[in-house]
């Protein structure tokens, strides 16, 4: 004979659904009622239920008042676990299965398999998924694992104020896949989200570390973070549960990523992954963490990682199978990105939209890559024009190209240097000879520069004593719109700068002047770029003073 009982308040509008769900295999059904205001017992009693109440007036020490956010106090049930120890207690079944008022018994066809598997194997309780939380979609967001069929036996009881568990040998229970437990919570308005949180504070035992670890998750729904991860800290101290060492160690990641304290977020995050190598969230919170300081190849490594795990974690406390299957994208993309990886970030991310397509991060952190993308073939395809055209003595053609398509790479400012230096007689004829253009595409000091000086905008006026090449100068007047005051003892690279408008399309000057090196400019400037300079004087400490 299977009990199935609940405890209920309140639940009118899910009751009947969770009723019809267990009438087909229930013998007998045992609720107790903790104070309804609406039909719940009614609808309780017409569907053949047996029904007792026990609201406030009749156990006053299992309520409490409770903030209701809204200025007042409303009276809340502050002792689950000995309002379900009377529900078991009215059991006759020798067997009883648990379920709640907003819940349904999902996957029926497969009940006669679960009940011979549990009386074969004679274990304690049957543990069985329960899904609890859902998107707006209708995909379940949490499960969890409970224990839901149990045996009738006196030591076999409720236990903790809230997030009641029944305490079972880990060697007297087994898991079944099939039959499921759904939650209607999302469909119910009337719950105080601050409610287990009060409880816990007011009634669980303060060292217990089920209570430290369930008030750090409470506090996490408050966002109260910093009183979490004190009470996380806590509950290491005294924890002995694996699951929930490695789920408070998580949340101490994730937390002290929100904190900005990366060190200690990277800490916890592996040591979580000790106690559960095969579980993903700790390594995509790894991965998120490196994200968030920039460390590109770390987080690419830590999200690969998590791509390559499929273990749906079992256990007792929440797990999003939707988190599970795209968590690892965003980072992983995120850390192609970063690396200039554009098209395998680009593939990753369409990957996981096939997986949920609805997903909006993953849409905006496609659209744009495709920008990326697209830009990137663009300048190649630019790029080769203006190579084309530069070998093909074309340097008029390949500085039009360069300025129609706005392109500021090296090669199209060389395209511009060597037109220029041409359209002079600088160069024999008007053609250049270029044995390697990646000598200049790979100049670190040019990369450098153009880096450097875009995180300084205040910086608007430049001198260049020593002319050198002229290719900072003309970087900084062209390309950045700086005013630029050059000048070289040597006629040649003022004659080569002199060839470059004077005015930048932004309006500032270029002022290139024939001189001796140590003639200073008249007015002072923001910045001074000595190229090549230090090297060919005699005293280079008394060029850097003046």
């Amino acid at each position: 004979m299977i009990s199935f009982c609940l405890i209920t308040r309140n639940c009118a509008s899910t009751l009947p659904v969770a009723l019809a769900s267990i009438k087909p295999v229930a013998d007998e059904i045992c609720i107790v009622d903790t104070g309804s205001t609406d039909r719940t017992v009614d609808i309780a009693r017409a569907a053949g239920a047996r029904v007792e109440v026990h609201g406030p007036r009749e156990h006053p020490d299992w309520f409490m008042e409770i903030p209701d956010g809204k200025g007042g106090v409303e009276i809340t049930l502050a002792e689950f676990a000995q309002a379900r120890n009377r529900s078991f207690d009215m059991a006759h079944g020798d067997t009883i299965f648990w379920i709640d008022g907003d819940d349904h018994l999902a996957h029926l066809d497969a009940w006669p398999d679960l009940v011979r598997e549990f009386r074969a194997s004679g274990v304690d309780a049957m543990l069985l998924p329960y899904d609890y939380m859902f998107d707006q979609q209708g995909r379940c967001t949490n499960v969890l694992w409970r224990e839901r069929l149990l045996q009738n036996r006196p030591d076999l009881r409720w236990t903790d104020p809230v997030h009641e568990t029944v305490l079972v040998s880990d060697k007297r229970f087994l898991l079944h896949r099939t039959v499921r437990v759904v939650h209607h919570k999302h469909e119910r308005t009337d719950v105080n989200v601050r409610r287990n949180l009060e409880v816990l504070k007011a009634r669980a035992t303060k060292d217990s570390p089920r209570t430290l670890f369930y008030l750090g998750v409470e506090h996490i729904q408050a966002k109260e973070y910093a009183e979490a991860a004190g009470a996380f800290e806590e509950y290491l101290k005294v924890s002995f549960d694996q699951d929930e060492t490695y789920k408070a160690l998580f949340y101490l990641g994730e937390l002290h990523r929100v904190f900005g304290s990366w060190e200690a977020s990277v800490v916890n995050f592996q040591k979580a992954t000790v106690l559960q190598p095969r579980w993903r969230d700790a390594y995509v919170g790894l991965a998120m963490t490196f994200v968030a300081q920039q460390d590109w190849p770390r987080a690419v490594h830590y999200a690969e990682h998590a791509r390559g795990l499929d273990e749906l974690p079992m256990t007792s406390l929440p797990v999003d199978p939707e988190q599970e299957k795209v968590g690892w994208v965003a980072p992983l993309a995120q850390g192609y990105r970063g690396l200039g990886r554009h098209r395998e970030a680009l593939e990753v991310v369409q990957t996981g939209l096939k997986l949920q397509p609805d997903n909006a991060e993953l849409a905006t952190l496609r659209n744009d890559l495709m920008r990326r993308v697209n830009h990137e073939a663009a300048t190649s395809a630019h790029q080769a024009s203006i190579e084309a055209l530069m070998r093909n003595d074309e340097g008029l053609k390949a500085a039009q190209v360069a300025q129609l398509v706005g392109d500021t790479s090296t090669l199209a400012l060389v395209a511009k240097q060597a037109f220029q230096a041409a359209y002079m007689d600088l160069l024999p004829g008007r053609a250049m000879l270029l044995p390697d253009l990646n000598d200049y595409l790979e100049d670190n000091r040019l990369r450098w520069f153009l880096e450097w000086m875009g995180k300084r905008p205040r910086i608007r006026t430049v001198a260049s004593p020593g002319c050198g090449s002229g290719i900072f100068s003309m970087i900084a007047h062209e390309l950045l719109g700086k005013t630029v005051t050059a000048w070289d003892p040597d006629p040649w690279p003022a004659m080569n700068l002199g060839g470059v408008s004077d005015i930048a399309p932004s309006g500032h000057r270029l002022i290139v002047q024939h001189k001796p090196l140590q003639q200073l400019a008249r007015t002072t400037h923001d910045l001074v770029i000595l190229e090549n300079v230090l090297q060919h004087v005699v005293r280079p400490e008394e060029i850097i003073k003046m």
